[in-house]
Formats: C-alpha cells, structure tokens, sequence
C-alpha cells in the first residue's frame, strides 16, 4: 500500500470529538469529569498531534484506546443519562475510534510484497482495534531507562560476544541443547467453555548457561521455573497439535478462548496441547502476563524463546509417549514466531501454521520503541542490526524448516499494524512460498475471515487427520 496523503479531516474530527467528550464532562458530577474527560482530553489531545505532529505512530494507538473506552462508556451512560445522549457519546466515540484507524492507514508505509489494503470503513475499524492494543502495550511496558538501560546495553553486547566466541551466529542450531524427556508432570483436572481440560504443571530445568550474561536475574524468576500447558484430549492415539498462544496470554481463558476446542477437538479430531510461553500466565513475573518478554531486553527475549524451545519440546516428547501421532504446531503471533522456530528444530513434525506471525525481534524492537528510545539505546551502543545479530540463535529466519515444504503454511492480514507485513512476507520466502493467506483485515480480527479459517482447516485435516 503507497504511503497516502495526510488526512487532516480525520484529526479534525478527533479534535471535535474530544471536544464533545469535555463539554459533557463539565456538566456533571465528579465521575462523569473523569470519565468523560479522560476520554476528551486525550482523543483531543491526540487529534492535535495529528495535526502537528503527522505519521507518529503512538498518536493513532492512544486515540483509538480513548474512544474505545468511550464507547464503553457512552453506552453505559444510556442509564444515567438517557437513551438520546447515550447514544450520541456511543457514535461519537465510534467515529473517533474509525478516524484513528483511518489516520493509521494513511501513515503506514508501503511494504512491498504484499497485496494491497482495500480500505473501506470496516477496515479503518479493524485497524483500530489493533491501534486499542498497541495502546495498551505502550502503557503497560516498562522500558529499561537510566542505569536499566546501561544494563541491558552491556548484556546484549556481552551475549553477542559469546554467541560468536562459541560459534552460534554460524550454526544457530547449536545453541539449542537437546531437552530432558517428560515423565511425569503434574496433572490436574479443570472445565471451561463446557469441555474437561488437563493443566500440566512440571520443573521446566531450563537455565541459561553459567556464562550467559544474566544468568542470575534470570533464575530469581521462580515463578517461571515452572513450566504450565493446558490439554484437551480424548483418546490418547488421536493426532496432537501443540498450539503455541500469543503475546500476553496463557491463561486457560484466553488460551482456550483462541484455541477453540469445539472446533480443534471436537469438530478435527485433535488432542490439543496449548503451552504457557515463558513469563505468561501462571509464569508471569509482573503485574501483566508476558511482562519482560518484549520489553526491549533482547537478552531477556533470547533466554526466553531458547527456555520456550527447551519446555514446548518436552511436552512434544511427552504427547508421543502418549501414543498419539502425528503431532502438528500452530502458533499466533508470538506463538507464530515459536512455530515458526520449533518447526526448524524440532524433528518429524506433520505440519506447521505460522498465523500473523512475527519472525524477527528486531524490527519489532525498531517499529515499537519511540525515536527517542531508539536514540537513548544507539547512543548507548545498540543499534537494531547488533540486536539482530545477537538473537541469530532464536530466529526462524536462520534456521532451514524441518517441516515437509507441502505441510507449511501462513497467514496475515494486509493491515495487520502489530506485526507489520514485512514479517509474513519474509517467512513465506524463507520457506518457499507455502500455502498463505493475505485476508483483509489486522492483527486480531484474522477470526473473521473464511479464508483463514478455510486454510487452517485444509492443512490440518490434510496432515495431521486419518483419512476415513
């Protein structure tokens, strides 16, 4: 998609609509002036920046979180206030909702190799929900400053330093040890959704090595030591498919949610096996599942994709004992890029499903962070290509997939805003050009697309379910 004109009246409208949200704010009580105008002042506020400061990529990410709690609230308000006024903040908050996505879409750079957004009004809304989660990403990230960041600086150095002394940045596969098998985890049983679920609990024993940089910090996340997955499964010789949840999830409600077992094991056939991701979930070491994840410690993001590999092949050793075959992978987004990744390790694999799949650290570490950040971290001695260097071992892009190049396959959506479409793109040639799909629409709403849906079905039943 060409880079478009600015649209001056979308940050119009912001700044109209923001206005709208104060005056209401000033005509009532206490909590009507925080509520309304939190909403107003920011998506005011961020219509303005639009204005003057066109193309920064957090305007759109906090205008749409705004409005979409205004929306939230404009039909909440319908009890308070009336039916009529309720409903005009509801519209109101929706049309500065639809003008961030449309700001978004009109400041994205062309990617090339990838087909063309049809933008329309479902589009802009789509995007807008991905601008909402950026929105909240941005919030609720802890970016290493001050003395953090000298820390994350030297690390990163140090480990790119090792990875090379010790050969990894040219045999990225070395880096990876062979995991211990699973014998017993901890099994108990739980229900959600209507379905009986199993949670696993056992050691992970994963550690980096005595001299990694950040070993010791690393171990004081007792938390994550212990490795989690969630089952559901009927008849053990059933195929598996180990599914991979994404950035801050890994609890069963959402891990469940996404992973429908009314469709992968009720409707395919399928025994499913769900792993918590390292720092996810009952792992979780701050306040926000996936917190030192993706917070710009690409020491930190190394150590948890090797423990990822570590942990997801244990349970793939664990599903075979079981009796099932064969065993299958599909991961979103962050569970994408552990897809992604598992399938150029991991051995005799039916197939893999890479879904709006990010495949490199450091652009997401270049695209996410503001220019000042970018400046504090070069300034400080690291630059997005030393990233890229350094995290060669936990890469997809570095590592031939071991999967037959028939049982491949991906898809993304051509405005998908959290992972840009250079990823996807890159991963489809990595692996020859596998089965895709380029659906209409951003990172979240891949659900609503038939064709997305129609793919994951054909490669599963294809590789992974007996033929009658």
């Amino acid at each position: 998609m060409q880079l478009q004109s600015f649209r001056s009246i979308d940050a119009w409208l912001l700044v109209a609509t923001g206005l709208y949200w104060c005056s209401v704010a000033g005509d009532g009580s206490a909590f009507r002036f925080l509520l309304c105008g939190a909403v107003g002042a920011v998506g005011g506020a961020m219509g303005i920046a639009a204005l003057l400061l066109a193309g920064d990529r957090r305007i759109p990410a906090y205008a749409a979180l705004a409005f979409a709690l205004g929306t939230v609230l404009g039909v909440l308000a319908i009890i308070p206030l009336g039916f009529g006024s309720g409903l005009l903040l509801t519209g109101s908050a929706l049309v500065g909702f639809t003008c961030a996505g449309r700001l978004s879409l009109a400041w994205e750079p062309a990617v090339d190799g990838i087909p063309e957004a049809q933008e329309s009004v479902g589009l802009a809304a789509k995007v807008g929900l991905d601008e909402m989660l950026l929105g909240t990403f941005h919030l609720r990230t802890s970016l290493p400053a001050g003395d953090g960041l000298e820390r994350v600086v030297a690390e990163t150095l140090d480990l790119r330093a090792r990875h090379e002394a010790h050969g990894f940045l040219e045999n990225p596969l070395a880096y990876h040890r062979s995991p211990l098998p699973l014998d017993a985890p901890h099994v108990e049983s739980a229900s959600l959704f209507g379905f009986r679920y199993e949670h696993l609990r056992f050691d992970s024993e994963w550690e980096p090595a005595i001299d990694e940089p950040g070993r010791e910090r690393w171990l004081e996340y007792n938390a994550n030591r212990t490795a989690h997955a969630y089952v559901v499964r009927g008849d053990p010789e059933q195929p598996w498919l180990i599914a991979i949840n994404g950035y801050r999830m890994g609890m069963a409600l959402t891990d469940l949610g996404v992973f429908d077992p009314r469709f992968y094991h009720r409707r395919l056939g399928l025994n499913l096996l769900i792993p918590v991701l390292p720092l996810h979930g009952p792992r979780k070491i701050g306040l926000a599942s996936g917190d030192g994840f993706l917070d710009a410690d690409p020491v930190g993001f190394c150590f948890a994709e090797a423990q990822a590999m570590w942990d997801i092949r244990r349970l793939v050793g664990w599903a075979r004992v079981q009796g099932g075959s064969p065993i299958g992978v599909m991961g979103l987004s962050l569970g994408g890029y552990n897809a992604a990744l598992l399938a150029a390790i991991e051995p005799d694999l039916a197939c893999v499903i890479a879904g709006i799949p990010l495949c490199d650290y450091s652009r997401i570490f270049a695209r996410h962070l503001d220019a000042r950040r970018l400046v504090d971290y070069a300034s400080a001695g690291l630059d997005t290509e030393t990233v890229r260097q350094t995290l060669r071992p936990v890469c997809p892009l570095e590592f031939p997939c071991r999967v037959d190049p028939d049982a491949r396959a991906i898809f993304a959506g051509v405005a998908d805003r959290v992972v840009s479409g250079d990823h996807p793109r890159d991963l489809i040639a990595h692996w020859g050009s596998p089965q895709h799909v380029w659906y209409q629409g951003a990172h979240i709403t891949f659900r609503l697309d038939p064709a997305v849906q129609k793919l994951t079905a054909d490669v599963l039943r294809t590789h992974l379910t007996p033929a009658d």
